[in-house]
């Protein structure tokens, strides 16, 4: 063998010894494990950034944590798998094939990707890889970076229940509220509602001529309103109102004396908006309008208060959330007509009307409001009056609700006035 063979031969051994001793330091796979890795997070939806500061933590945790433990706990082998425990967490990262998780079908930041991402969903690819969806956290260990969102305003949608708990249902006028007292609040678009109601009266004088209760003698009315609330709009509802009625008086001191009327009373509609609020606000207001409609006959229902004429009126609604309770303040004003009097003993002309109702509500439960009212009339010559009107309402199940309730007049010099009065209906929710 010549020298020039030899010094061949040596050298061939010389460098099979220092591929074989660079193959023992670098384990096959780690020349192109990190760009492989790199590749599937940028496929996955992370930008050039995000992987750089990802691929940078990972170089970080694995310096601080190779004296101690390695960076991926050894994988128990499977019956299927013998060799798993015995893979670098390169070789385990290079079989997994990352997911950016997104909603709605868009591709979210690494900042929402480390926040939604489910972890460890496992499912089978084509070419035999696992594809296994995993936080950043998981991967890496702790969050890359956080946003400061302090000063990022929290918008929420208002809650009505927050500001308005407990059994909410049409008022004998036919509009959301209390007994008698409207509220601020408004059904939502496409809710509907119907109800009735039985009001009692006994009649217990007539200007100043009182029944004296001899003899048998009474005098009673009775209404029958119907009432349809409909959600026209998100703050705007439609309050219709159709009373039945009927009358009897058998007394000396009274005019008629003896005589009786039924049939049916003046049509009413209502109309309430309510104004935008702040979410947060516990006050709401709304503002609304009507008309009467002179559909009861005047001659048979005047005891009713029927007219003949067509009424108009506006009224403002005011509601407060307090810590335990809900107040609601009521104003409004009728423009009523100028019927002449064809009935002995009548009065000539009807005047205006100012109305005022107070009203609180307590809730303690969803299915259970006992509210209290004052409400007021001033109609000019006709006379003044003041109740206070305790009431009662019930849920029966989500869509039928009960109420009850009990006025009792302060102060009455109406033309006929009464000394007890009973109320009670139900109403139904669509």
């Amino acid at each position: 063998m010549t020298v020039k063979k030899k010094a061949f031969k040596k050298s061939f051994f010389v460098l099979i010894a220092l591929i074989v001793g660079f193959a023992l330091v670098c384990p096959p796979g780690a020349a192109y494990s990190k760009d492989y890795v790199e590749e599937q997070l940028r496929d996955s939806g992370f930008n050039d950034d995000m992987i750089q500061k990802i691929m940078k933590k990972n170089a970080d945790n694995t310096l601080k944590k190779s004296a101690k433990e390695k960076v991926y706990p050894a994988l128990k082998p499977s019956p299927g798998d013998k060799s798993s425990a015995d893979k670098s967490a390169d070789e385990l990262l290079a079989d997994t094939i990352l997911i950016a998780d997104s909603t709605g079908g868009d591709a979210t930041t690494a900042s929402d990707a480390g926040a939604k991402l489910p972890s460890k969903k496992g499912a089978a690819a084509k070419d035999g890889k696992s594809t296994q969806v995993l936080s950043v956290d998981e991967l890496y260990g702790g969050n890359l970076y956080t946003e400061d969102d302090s000063d990022v305003k929290k918008i929420r949608a208002r809650d009505e229940k927050i500001y308005y708990p407990g059994v909410i249902s049409s008022s004998i006028s036919g509009t959301t509220g209390l007994i008698f007292t409207q509220t601020a609040h408004t059904l939502k678009k496409g809710q509907f509602n119907i109800g009735g109601h039985i009001i009692y009266n006994t009649i217990s004088k007539q200007n100043d001529n009182k029944i004296t209760m001899l003899n048998d003698e009474y005098a009673h009315q009775y209404q029958f309103p119907i009432n349809v609330t409909v959600g026209a709009l998100d703050n705007f509802e439609l309050g219709f109102i159709f009373p039945g009625q009927s009358w009897k008086i058998n007394c000396s001191s009274l005019t008629p004396q003896n005589d009786s009327g039924s049939g049916m009373g003046d049509i009413g509609m209502k109309m309430k908006y309510k104004l935008p609020m702040q979410p947060e606000s516990p006050t709401s207001l709304a503002v609304g309008w009507g008309v009467k409609f002179p559909t009861a006959d005047k001659k048979t229902m005047y005891v009713m208060g029927a007219t003949g004429e067509a009424d108009y009126d506006v009224f403002a609604a005011l509601s407060q959330k307090l810590s335990s309770a809900n107040v609601h303040i009521n104003l409004g004003y009728t423009s009523t007509g100028d019927p002449r009097s064809s009935q002995a003993g009548q009065r000539l002309f009807v005047d205006d009307k100012f109305i005022y109702n107070l009203g609180v509500d307590f809730s303690k439960t969803d299915d259970l409001t006992l509210s209290f009212e004052l409400n007021g009339e001033n109609w000019g010559a006709m006379g003044t009056k003041l109740d206070f009107t305790p009431g009662l309402r019930t849920r029966v199940n989500k869509d039928l609700i009960l109420d009850a309730a009990l006025p009792v007049s302060f102060y009455n010099d109406q033309e006929y006035g009464y000394n007890f009065k009973f109320i009670m209906g139900a109403t139904y929710m669509f």
